[in-house]
């Protein structure tokens, strides 16, 4: 029994380091981030996104908490995370599982951000480390003209963001369209 453990816990330092060496580590975004944002955040008068009933894909979802949010405000809406560190997934799924019938939208999967297929999102958050940044630019080149992108913390190079939403002791966000990725492809 005690091997078994073992190989638990092997399984999600390796995966913790993966993630934290391949695209960021796991941290956590502060709630009032995350309702600053939801508050703030203009959607385009075409899409449709204001009523609900759109897709939100997560690139590095970690315990899911922005899908969570995007679900309470928008429950209507299909919200997709990617992750492959195996201790917030884990706490997301027992998150979704507490209040399923609410969350019942969401939903969190253990993958490689870089296999996510995003072509149908309206709406990409991510929380990612400025390095893949070059190699993330070229996967949203897929993005439908209308999709909103949520980066947070860093900007992206060479691309000027149609918002920003600031507040005191937190990070700015970066707001995208997915227009913009098509012109720098």
């Amino acid at each position: 029994m005690s091997f078994f453990i073992f190989l638990i816990v092997l399984a999600i330092v390796i995966s913790a380091a993966y993630a934290g060496y391949s695209a960021a580590p796991w941290v956590p975004t502060k709630q009032s981030q995350r309702q600053l944002v939801l508050d703030n955040l203009q959607f385009p008068s075409s899409h449709g996104g204001a009523r609900g009933g759109f897709t939100v894909i997560d690139l590095g979802c970690g315990d899911g908490s922005w899908l969570f949010s995007f679900a309470t405000k928008y429950p209507n809406i299909q919200a997709i995370g990617y992750d492959i560190s195996l201790l917030p997934l884990l706490i997301g799924q027992i998150r979704k599982l507490l209040s399923f019938k609410k969350f019942a939208c969401v939903h969190l999967r253990f993958g490689n951000l870089w296999h996510a297929n995003i072509s149908q999102a309206d709406v990409v958050l991510i929380f990612l480390m400025r390095k893949i940044y070059p190699r993330l630019i070229t996967k949203l080149a897929v993005l439908p003209p209308h999709s909103t992108v949520v980066i947070e913390a860093w900007p992206l190079p060479n691309l000027t963001p149609i918002q920003v939403i600031t507040g005191p002791n937190l990070l700015p966000v970066y707001i995208y369209r997915g227009e913009q990725f098509h012109q720098r492809a």
